[in-house]
């Protein structure tokens, strides 16, 4: 019997699910803010099943306590030698590490992988169980398409047997209610169990041995370059250029643009800059246009601001426009990176925002760019959706949706 215990009006929890909405929102802004994850510096946990009331975390004796941001965790025998090993995905780096079971204690053993006939092929929601010879107990396991978080296991049905070796019986009961059994089955093997037929030893080869190894760093690039996919369209931006006319950037594409955000007082911006100037004709070739945009001054007047716009671009033989972003300019520009890298990061200088025909922020260069980088990024421009969004990853895919669909 059912009996209602208290109820209160919904308007009583409102307060509720704000405080915990404004928490999430605190939480998330940290992590896209300072770079940290929901896991902080938390060691992994390994816990043993010690028959009483409470596990017992073994994980420093078990060397799995990495302060890693771990996410999925799949158990597979990887080396066929009848004990379990994992592989662990990880948020932070390394983001894939495979912990070998070498655990010293010999015990026995017995695997399973299950072919369906009239049952689906992989044999999803098989109930086997195992009786061994000395204990009478029912070992039951059944398979299932996945356990655990952004992880899936081996369908290889593992049993452990502890110090026994003999199996009295193998009761398979299959999801179209059909049913096998086994006698007498030998124990420290590998079997394809196939639905309505005899067992069959499966025999493998020995496993490619894995070694431990010092992962390989890059060295530090002066730029980074970030393929924006997809293409997302950029916001309106009214820039004061140097002759003192207001111009809307978006209104105003006609072709492959490239912003670029500058300021006197930044060596490699003035270096990159003359870069421009030397590279200009090839720019035009190309159907570039160029927008180089001085970081404000908060010291600086309008006038001020114009000014020295009009000298650099006299003193560094600039052809093409120059204009003064505003604070309304840069909090545009610094929510579109944002946007893209899914973290929060203040605009470095010199940073450049290279757009498509159609107004669409296409690449980002944070740092020095060569122009010869640029020229082939705008090649590309033409490239259909597909081909555009393998620019964006180090190696080929597939893509199923949007990365940042319902974001």
């Amino acid at each position: 019997m059912w009996r209602q215990v208290v109820s209160q009006s919904p308007s009583m929890f409102v307060p509720i699910r704000e405080n915990y909405l404004k928490g999430w929102a605190i939480v998330i802004r940290l992590i896209r803010e300072k770079g940290l994850s929901l896991s902080g510096r938390e060691a992994n946990c390994c816990f043993l099943n010690t028959g009483q009331t409470r596990f017992a975390n073994i994980a420093t004796i078990s060397g799995l306590d990495f302060i890693d941001d771990a996410r999925g965790c799949a158990v597979v025998d990887w080396d066929k030698d009848g004990d379990l090993d994992l592989w662990i995905s990880n948020r932070t780096s390394p983001q894939v590490r495979y912990m070998r079971n070498d655990v010293r204690q010999a015990g026995n053993f017995v695997a399973f992988k299950l072919v369906g006939q009239k049952s689906n092929r992989d044999g999803i929601g098989t109930r086997v169980s195992l009786t061994l010879a000395d204990d009478g107990k029912a070992h039951i396991k059944t398979l299932r398409a996945g356990e655990g978080f952004l992880s899936q296991s081996s369908k290889w049905m593992h049993f452990g047997m502890g110090g026994q070796d003999r199996i009295q019986q193998v009761h398979v009961k299959w999801p179209d209610g059909s049913v096998n059994e086994f006698d007498d089955v030998d124990g420290n093997q590998f079997y394809r169990l196939i639905q309505g037929e005899n067992l069959q030893r499966v025999d493998f080869a020995a496993a490619p041995e894995l070694a431990a190894r010092v992962l390989p760093t890059s060295p530090a690039a002066s730029t980074a370059r970030t393929v924006v996919a997809p293409r997302q369209k950029a916001s309106a931006l009214k820039l004061l250029t140097a002759d003192g006319q207001t111009v809307d950037l978006q209104q105003s594409v006609t072709g492959p643009t490239l912003v670029n955000l500058w300021s006197e007082t930044c060596p490699p911006c003035l270096l990159e800059l003359s870069d421009f100037a030397e590279a200009a004709d090839s720019f035009k070739a190309a159907g570039l246009r160029v927008m180089a945009l001085r970081s404000p001054d908060p010291r600086d007047d309008v006038a001020k601001a114009l000014d020295q716009l009009r000298t650099y671009k006299q003193k560094l033989n600039l052809s093409f426009p120059m204009a003064a972003a505003t604070d309304d300019t840069m909090s545009k520009l610094t929510e579109a990176q944002n946007e893209v890298l899914q973290i929060d990061r203040p605009l470095v200088l010199p940073t450049s925002f290279l757009l498509d025909a159609t107004g669409r922020l296409s690449v980002i260069y944070r740092g020095r760019v060569a122009p010869d980088q640029i020229l082939a990024d705008v090649q590309r421009l033409d490239l259909p959706e597909s081909k555009w969004n393998d620019q964006s990853v180090p190696f080929p895919g597939r893509w199923y949706q949007s990365p940042f669909a319902g974001n």
